[in-house]
């Protein structure tokens, strides 16, 4: 069998790509300095904000 040389370029840019994929992939730190905050999920988020956008719509339409 045949072995190629493998490009050390290459290899180095692989390693670079994998240690990057492998740090944005480790959970963030959910410390914070503010004791009355709280951390949510991105869909109790939206339903958060889709309640306060009809509220204030409500609110506006009370007023007409």
């Amino acid at each position: 069998m045949i072995e190629r040389e493998k490009d050390p370029i290459i290899a180095k840019l692989a390693a670079d790509v994998f240690s990057k994929m492998a740090e944005i992939g480790k959970p963030f730190d959910t410390g914070t300095d503010h004791p009355d905050a709280n951390i949510v999920s991105p869909e109790d988020a939206v339903k958060e904000l889709l309640k306060i956008q009809k509220d204030q719509k409500d609110q506006t339409s009370d007023n007409t």
